[in-house]
Order: C-alpha cells, then structure tokens, then sequence
C-alpha cells in the first residue's frame, strides 16, 4: 500500500506546470491580442482624420493634401517611418493592395473626389516572441470625400419649384383649360405626402424627358387623373434649418441697389417713360430696389439685363401688361440670372394675372419664401424662366409656357463639403 502511495508522488506538480504554460500562453495571448485590438482602434481613428484633413486640403488650395494627411496621422503616432507604421495617402484611391484593408473593389477607386489612406501599423509583442512572433501588424483604410464649392442652379434646374419643407398642396396646378406647359421639371420640396395637387391632367404639361419630382410620396387621392410622366419621389430634400428658411448660401450674398423707387412705377422717373406714357423703359444692366408695391398696370415695360429687388412688398401685374424683361447676366454679380428677388424677410406674395400676348420674359423669379400665383391669359407670351417659391399655384394661367435654360437663369454657390465615406 505505502510503495503504491510513493509511486504517485509528483504527478501533480507536473500538472500543474503544464497548467501552468496554459495559462501563461492564454495570458499572453490576451495581452497581445487586446494591444493589437487597441492599436487597431487608434489607427482607424488616425485614418479616419487624416483622410478627412486631406480632404479639407483638397477643397483648400494650395494646401497639399498628401503632406496635409501624413502630417495628421503622424500627430497622432503613425509616422511612416516603415518600422512601426508605414502611410499611404492616395487620390483617387486605388485597389487591389491590401486584401486586409478590404481595398480590392472598392467603390470609390479612380474618382478623383475621394482621398484614401492606409495606414499599417506594427505592435511588438511580448509573450508571442516566444513561438517567434516578434510583431503583430494590423492594416487600416478610410476614405473621406472632396466636394469642392460650386456654382450650381436653384432647386436642381427645375422650371418651377415650390420650396417649403413641409407644407399641403405646395404646388397646386387647377382649372378648367389647358393651363401650364412646362419645358424642364416641376419639384415640390415638402415631405407632406400631399404636396402636389394636380386637378386635371390637362392643367400641366410637361415636356418629353421632364417630369413631377417631389420628396412627398404623392398618393393617388390627390388627382382627377393620372399625373404628368415621369414622376420621382423620396428625393433627397433641401433642408429648411429654421424650419422655413432655405440655407444661407442659397440667398444672393450683398447686393448694390443701383435705382431705389418707393411704388412702381407711381413714382417711377418720369424722363424713363416713353410713347406718351404707355412704355417704361428701364436702364440697361440696372438693380432697381422697391421698397413699396409693384402693381404694374396695363402698359408696356422693357428691361435689358436687370434686376428687380423687392424689399418688404410683393408684386401684383395686371393681365395687359407687356413685359419684355431679362435678368442680368453675370457670375460677378450676386443677382446673376435672377430677374425678381423677394430678399428675407419679405414674404409678400406674388401675383401674375395673365400678360399681354407676345410679352417676354428672362431669368429666376427667385421668391423662397412667398406665395406665387399664375392665373389668367398668357396666350402668346414666352418665358425663359424659373419660378421659385415657397408655394406655387396655377389656377387657370391659360396658354402659359415656361421654359427653363440654366445658362440665363440663377443659382448659388454651393459650399465645399467633406464627409468621411468609409
């Protein structure tokens, strides 16, 4: 009994040393591992601003982007020094490097507005030098993208846009006769599921290769008939920070009021009226500002390469009235393409009760935030032109024909944007 005893002495110790190893290999695997797993984390984040740094370099010249980027991820401990990390800045971005940085098919590869970097970091370890594991290496990428400012036309170049977030029937076309054509599109900015109001099929047509764009979904109880095709809806809207206002940069930057009237044209200059009264004539490449009404009567106004301003009232133009009038031209100017500007905070309506036929006209109605309303005869007239508003009603603008071409109507300068995109 006791010589059996003997015979198993030790063999706990030597399960224990066995345990022992275990625990000190798992031990050191989770101290590796967790630094590995933590640098990881610090260079994605490293990634993450250095490609969004050189994106804001991209739009900021003459900044360089590339010098931009490896600065940043340097500041944040990846120094390209090819032994503890090695940085990659490239635009467009490639692929097909790194199969651990998921790079080999990406989406953004060849575009010239994305920056990629990659950033390979390497860990030294400590227990895993014993199987000859001296470093842990980790590969990370992200992509931000440039969007440099740019010139671009109001409401997506559409011929009449209504551009209240989140009003009903924002844009309402009714009556009972052939109302509005329209070559270019029609776009309601409302997210109201009832933003469009079309009465009859007949009271808008739309052009081949245009149609009704609208954030709302439009459902069908709205209309008598079928809508104009094509129709798009869920598109992305334009936001309304402060719940009404578009955003800043869409409203004309300052502005010089070269001619200042009170009540157009009551106490319009006398030696610029002609034909005994019948016609105003404005002055050629003129900002007329009027701080009063402008109730045109029925008489004939011409203007070249103007624009008008107005400051805290509305328009009202009778049915006879004979315009020939075009918006001034010129991307120096803060009013360029844009024939009538209602400035915040003026909301005032805007009112056009038909025009005498063969009457013209050229560039933006640009009213965001007022009413506009077309009723009345317009047979034989011609507008080049964009109407923008915060509604906009046709309620039986016989024979009216709207067509849009961006190159003699407005637009606003759109900001640079940066966005991480991966």
């Amino acid at each position: 009994m006791d010589k059996k005893l003997k015979s198993q002495k030790g063999q706990a110790l030597i399960l224990i040393a066995f345990g022992m190893v275990a625990l000190i290999a798992m031990t050191g695997l989770a101290i590796d591992g967790g630094n590995a797993f933590s640098d990881r984390r610090h260079a994605q984040n490293a990634a993450d601003t250095a490609a969004l740094s050189a994106a804001l370099a991209k739009v900021s010249p003459p900044q360089d982007l590339y010098n931009v980027a490896l600065a940043r991820a340097s500041s944040n401990g990846y120094t390209n020094d090819g032994v503890r990390s090695k940085v990659e800045v490239r635009n467009p971005p490639v692929a097909g490097f790194y199969a651990d940085c998921n790079v080999k098919n990406g989406p953004y590869t060849g575009n010239g507005h994305y920056v990629q970097v990659i950033i390979h970091s390497y860990v030294d370890t400590f227990f895993a030098r014993i199987i000859g594991q001296n470093k842990m290496e980790s590969c990370v990428e992200a992509i931000a993208r440039a969007s440099p400012s740019a010139y671009v036309p109001f409401a997506f170049g559409n011929a009449i846009a209504a551009m209240d977030c989140h009003g009903m029937w924002t844009l309402k076309f009714s009556g009972n006769s052939d109302t509005l054509t329209v070559d270019g599109g029609v776009f309601s900015n409302s997210d109201d599921n009832h933003a469009v109001l079309i009465g009859k099929n007949f009271n808008l047509i739309i052009s081949s290769g245009f149609g009704v764009s609208s954030v709302g979904i439009l459902p069908g109880v709205d209309r008598e008939s079928d809508y104009p095709s094509p129709i798009k809806t869920g598109v992305v809207q334009t936001p309304c920070p402060d719940g009404f206002n578009l955003p800043d940069f869409w409203y004309p930057k300052e502005y010089t009021c070269d001619i200042t009237e009170h009540d157009f044209p009551d106490d319009f200059n006398i030696d610029a009226i002609k034909d005994g009264e019948s016609v105003y004539e404005m002055e050629t490449g003129k900002t007329y500002c009027i701080t009063g009404s402008f109730k045109l009567p029925n008489k004939a106004l011409y203007g070249e390469s103007v624009h008008f301003v107005m400051i805290n009232e509305g328009i009202h133009w009778n049915g006879q009235a004979e315009l020939h009038l075009s918006a001034r031209l010129d991307l120096n100017d803060p009013l360029n393409g844009i024939l009538i500007y209602l400035p915040k905070p003026n909301k005032d309506s805007v009112v056009f009760n038909g025009t005498a036929s063969g009457s013209s006209l050229s560039g933006t109605i640009f009213a965001p935030n007022s009413e506009i309303v077309m009723n009345g005869d317009f047979s034989g007239t011609n507008w080049q032109s964009q109407i923008i508003g915060a509604t906009v009603t046709d309620i039986g603008g016989m024979g009216l024909k709207i067509t849009y071409i961006g190159g003699i109507n407005g637009g606003y300068t759109e900001p640079a944007r940066i966005e991480l995109a991966k």
